[in-house]
């Protein structure tokens, strides 16, 4: 019988509506996560909300069956696919329902009422994953909802920060202020959550004893896959799609696994050779001093990262952080290795 990745609870939202692919999108987490031979979550644990479902109350609902279903100890993914808007005004954020009406916001999920749900949830290792000014068509159609809002795509560092706020849990977002989320022609998926699929299912995979996925790998495997991806719709930076973290000093350096490695995988991962004592005694002291070193230069560019606001210049230390707490991490797991083998 397949393991389980026990304590593991994700809620999947994809609106639908005038954005169907974002369904899709949704689903096909669903797909990965309860697959017994992937990330292997209990499917039980998996709380699809979609289309008709995605009413602002069965969003509410979802929280709700999260915040009774987990403790601390829980690893928690949730998912939103769809439009988000700010008022002109700037000062409310809104996510847009399947069910909203254009011309009452009591019918949208306020962002503070979002924040608000994420706070209750108590698991430690959480981390919200948002997609929500997806495609070339989700600025057109906000604009086009004759409602005072803006479309989030305008604001959505903002609003990644309000979403955020009591709640101290990582937030990746797809994209930049001024940017789009792509869905690249060909593709069933958006490319944002294309490549965190990817991630899940070992395409980041570099070291032959892992058998989690991260969540700092997959988040430096966005990081550089989609900007990468994005230029095939255009040559300049504007046409690019930069993913960014709500803060990186949200982000533990030793990470945490969001999933199991797809069983396949891991059964073909060839088993280390082994060594002597001394030999692994020699290793570890070696990878304790690079961690020292490592850990200064996370502490420098985290304080550099807190200083900076051109969002070019803060995607590119946040790339250098995620490769710094990454390499950390996959030091701490060598460490860990060497002493199951001594």
């Amino acid at each position: 019988m397949a393991e389980i990745f026990d304590n593991a609870h994700a809620l999947l939202i994809g609106v639908g509506k005038d954005l169907p692919f974002t369904v899709d999108d949704a689903k096909a987490f669903e797909q990965v996560f309860t697959d017994p031979l992937k990330a292997a979550y209990n499917p039980k644990n998996v709380n699809l909300v979609a289309e008709e479902g995605a009413t602002k109350q069965g969003i509410i609902d979802g929280f709700d069956r999260l915040i009774t279903d987990t403790d601390e100890n829980s690893t928690v993914v949730v998912y939103y696919s769809g439009h988000g808007a700010v008022t002109q005004s700037g000062d409310t954020f809104l996510l847009v329902p399947h069910n909203y009406d254009p011309m009452d916001f009591k019918t949208w999920v306020m962002a503070e009422e979002f924040s608000e749900k994420i706070s209750q949830i108590k698991a430690k290792k959480m981390v919200v994953l948002l997609d929500a000014c997806h495609s070339q068509g989700m600025s057109k159609s906000v604009e086009n909802m004759n409602a005072p809002t803006v479309p989030v795509s305008k604001n959505v560092r903002t609003l990644a920060s309000e979403l955020s706020k009591g709640s101290g849990r990582a937030i990746l977002s797809s994209c930049e202020d001024n940017e789009l989320s792509w869905k690249l022609p060909g593709d069933k998926n958006s490319l944002f959550t294309k490549t965190i699929l990817e991630a899940m299912q070992g395409m980041h995979l570099r070291e032959p004893e892992e058998k989690f996925v991260d969540m700092l790998q997959i988040i430096r495997y966005v990081f550089k896959q989609v900007p990468e991806r994005s230029m095939t719709v255009g040559e300049n930076r504007e046409k690019k799609q930069h993913p960014f973290v709500n803060s990186m000093t949200n982000l533990s350096s030793d990470g945490f696994p969001i999933c199991f490695l797809p069983e396949g995988v891991r059964k073909s991962i060839a088993p280390p050779t082994p060594k002597s004592n001394d030999l692994l005694q020699q290793e570890k002291k070696g990878i304790e001093r690079n961690v020292s070193l490592l850990l200064r230069k996370i502490e420098f560019m985290q304080n550099k990262e807190l200083i900076l606001s051109d969002p070019a210049q803060l995607f590119t230390v946040q790339e250098q952080i995620l490769e710094l707490k990454d390499k950390h991490a996959e030091f701490k797991r060598r460490i860990d290795t060497i002493l199951g083998y001594m």
